[in-house]
């Protein structure tokens, strides 16, 4: 059964110029054909996340993003400074609802960070609630906005959701930083999934050196943000993982 997501609102962004309206803001390409599912961000000016998001390429004039609920209005203030004479229209889509799923069987639209994930528009309310998705997404290792990154202080490449971007595109707001972030190789701590009973702010330790803390629970997974040398290690009685994304990168 797919989970119907709450957490999320969408807006429709619609008009001859919508693609490349967004191909000048986010940080993923903005030219997949209809029918296509891409996972994107925003970013400030100094690279840290606004917000990301799930994609959905609805028509060559129309794409959708579902966009955290609790900063909906202000992304939408945001983004309309931007449009300036762009022939784009910015509307919330209340009639249709965003529904994801973890597993099979797969929904028309790709997530883009894993491929277990896909997402779907509905106009039903029946499915499983947005808390079991985000618990089931956390078992895959994979993290999310508000959820387990913190908004105009995290950066993508280190906190799982370097996925988000198209390092072929054209220029994004962040995007020097982001690429020097990468091509440096400035990577001291990551974020990763972990495996035990953590709790939302508790300080990892090792031998008492603060090593991270933890970010958000789900159960028996979450995340943490802890000092890459400690990544693939027991810390405090959680397993922690490996970061995601990093491996493609050669980080």
């Amino acid at each position: 059964m797919a989970y119907v997501r709450t957490d999320l609102r969408l807006l429709r962004v619609q008009g001859p110029d919508a693609r490349s309206f967004l191909n000048g803001l986010i940080t993923q390409r903005t030219d997949l054909p209809q029918g296509s599912g891409a996972y994107g961000a925003l970013l400030t000016p100094q690279g840290k996340l606004l917000a990301d998001f799930p994609m959905l390429f609805v028509g060559d004039e129309e794409i959708i993003l579902g966009l955290p609920a609790v900063e909906f209005d202000g992304l939408l203030k945001k983004l309309s400074l931007f449009k300036l004479r762009s022939n784009v229209t910015l509307a919330e889509e209340t009639d249709l609802k965003l529904v994801s799923q973890v597993g099979e069987p797969a929904l028309p639209y790709a997530d883009g960070r894993h491929a277990a994930i896909s997402h779907d528009l509905s106009t039903e309310n029946e499915g499983q609630a947005a808390e079991a998705f985000h618990q089931a997404r956390a078992a895959l290792g994979v993290p999310e906005g508000v959820h387990d990154l913190i908004p105009g202080k995290s950066t993508l490449i280190d906190e799982g959701l370097a996925c988000a971007i198209d390092w072929q595109k054209g220029c994004y707001m962040g995007q020097e930083v982001t690429a020097r972030m990468r091509y440096r190789a400035l990577i001291k701590r990551v974020l990763v999934p972990y495996e035990g009973q953590g709790e939302l702010g508790q300080v990892l330790k090792v031998e008492d050196k603060k090593v991270g803390e933890v970010r958000s629970a789900y159960g028996s997974v979450g995340f943490a943000y802890v000092m890459k040398a400690y990544a693939d290690q027991e810390v405090d009685g959680l397993s922690l993982g490996q970061p995601m994304g990093l491996e493609p990168l050669n980080l």
